[in-house]
């Protein structure tokens, strides 16, 4: 299906009527932001701007949209895999996004950032109680299906005094807000508003892909790092073990 969608539509980009490119070009866009993966890459590397058309830059939408093609490969031919085909298991996703994230062991960065209602935050601060820090933004797809569990785990381990920090990386601190209200997120939320190929803390800890949890221990160790909220759970379970499931 790609191969044949990647020559169709880069041909129509020659077209000479650049109403027929524009809506070639967002034609192309409906189709791969069904693919998750290709929507978060859509968003946050390409970032498709209304600009590059009015410039009738074509040039330029030729090669995102192939390179697109390409990045969604994958996820379209999963898409059609059989009923019965084996999920990628919770090793699968961890091996493949979480190989570099911080270690157990590690000492966990220091995070100084502003609260959504900007007030000061200092991980610090929070030294002597386990952290589940979620990174996270609210544009990602994959975040937002998260949230409901992330909140789960709150409602039942915040009260064992664990603390929740959402780390977003969201640019525009409206759109940051509507998304904490739309999925009533309700543990503290900070963020620098940079993107996460920009930000020092997604550098600080190698976040290269969202959502990724990190646990700290009361010591400031980093004890958990994953991209599988579900590991998540079994640690602070394992930990609290007075909680049911």
């Amino acid at each position: 299906m790609i191969p044949c969608f990647s020559y169709s539509y880069y041909g129509l980009f020659n077209s000479a009527n650049l109403s027929k490119r524009v809506a070639t070009c967002k034609h192309c866009a409906a189709f791969f932001i069904r693919v998750t993966f290709a929507e978060w890459i859509f968003i946050n590397t390409f970032a498709l701007d209304i600009q590059i058309i009015n410039n009738n830059d074509m040039k330029t939408l030729k090669t995102m949209l192939m390179a697109l093609a390409f990045i969604a490969a994958p996820a379209a031919i999963r898409a059609q895999a059989p009923a019965d085909a084996p999920a990628a298991t919770v090793t699968d996703l961890d091996q493949k996004y979480a190989t570099d994230l911080l270690k157990a062991g590690a000492d966990a960065p220091d995070i100084t950032l502003n609260t959504i209602d900007g007030k000061p935050f200092a991980l610090k601060d929070l030294r002597g109680r386990y952290v589940v820090l979620d990174f996270w933004a609210s544009w990602c797809p994959d975040c937002r299906k998260d949230s409901p569990f992330i909140m789960q785990l709150y409602k039942k381990f915040g009260t064992k005094g664990v603390a929740f920090v959402g780390v977003s990386f969201d640019k525009n601190l409206e759109s940051w807000k509507n998304g904490v209200a739309k999925l009533g997120i309700e543990y503290m939320q900070v963020s620098d508003l940079k993107p996460m190929r920009e930000s020092p803390v997604a550098e600080a800890y190698h976040v290269k892909w969202i959502p990724t949890v990190y646990v700290i221990d009361p010591q400031g160790k980093v004890v958990l790092a994953t991209v599988v909220s579900d590991k998540v759970s079994a640690y602070l379970h394992s930990v609290y073990p007075d909680c049911a499931e």
